[in-house]
């Protein structure tokens, strides 16, 4: 291992030790129940091993779109808790069986997007927050704005991660 490997391997743990602690703390103080932190605290270890861009991430992140959709319906974030079950935790299991295809020499290849794709995302994204505003606006969604931002940008993350483009690891 490099030294420049070695010190993005030292932030890395350093990002997830403190966000770690952080949720941890929160936790204490707030004391949630358990429906609310367990996928907290699951998705930091996810962030560790997408961070290593180990493919198990993905299967423990099929199990906590589950676990974050039960949480999200608990809240009356009905959009993201439909992006939980519908989308994220199929396309975590598809990238999951897919991610050998992906490798060279135990090493994953991830691509970067044009400006093109970049800014044809942008416009879907909103595309897409606009029409979950308008379906959701409807059934009384308690958080709407922070539902619907959270719905897409999980959404646009996760098939930027499956289709292994860099710019997952920014959005996410």
């Amino acid at each position: 291992m490099s030294g420049a490997e070695r010190k993005k391997e030292k932030l890395s743990f350093y990002i997830f030790g403190n966000s770690f602690l952080l949720i941890v703390i929160a936790i204490i103080h707030y004391k949630p129940s358990p429906f609310l932190f367990i996928p907290l605290l699951v998705s930091a270890i996810i962030m560790l091993l997408q961070s290593r861009v180990n493919r198990y991430a993905f299967v423990v992140g099929a199990i906590n779109s589950v676990l974050y959709a039960v949480a999200y319906v608990k809240m009356s974030l009905y959009a993201t808790a439909l992006y939980a079950l519908l989308i994220s935790c199929p396309l975590q299991i598809i990238t999951f069986v897919n991610w050998n295809r992906y490798t060279k020499q135990s090493k994953t290849e991830l691509r970067r997007m044009s400006g093109t794709s970049r800014i044809k995302l942008f416009g879907g994204m909103l595309a897409v927050w606009v029409l979950l505003y308008m379906i959701f606006s409807g059934l009384n969604s308690q958080y709407l704005l922070l539902d619907n931002s959270n719905a897409v940008l999980g959404m646009i993350t996760t098939i930027l991660c499956t289709l292994r483009f860099k710019e997952y690891t920014l959005l996410q």
